[in-house]
């Protein structure tokens, strides 16, 4: 979060995007390792987890990570900050 701060104030990344834009990359930098279990993809390739499974293999570690954020979002709508927003936007 702190990287992506910097990046949007000091390196001016910010004037280039949406106001849209600079708050879907901060909640990707506050969400990128929820629910993190401490293991590599590689790991839960090798050893075909639940994760590795429900992923199909295919960045597991990112896509639980946005899956779990949704998942949650959708289970409760005072956290579910996608409310407000219409079809084009999604």
């Amino acid at each position: 979060l702190q990287t992506v701060h910097w990046m949007m104030r000091s390196a001016g990344a910010a004037t280039f995007l949406s106001d849209l834009e600079i708050l879907t990359t901060l909640l990707a930098a506050i969400v990128h390792d929820i629910g993190h279990d401490g293991l590599t993809n590689d790991f839960h390739k090798a050893t075909m987890s639940e994760r590795a499974l429900d992923h199909n293999d295919q960045s597991i570690q990112e896509n639980y990570h946005a899956a779990m954020l949704f998942r949650e979002m959708k289970r409760d709508d005072d956290i579910n900050i996608f409310s407000g927003l219409d079809r084009k936007q999604l």
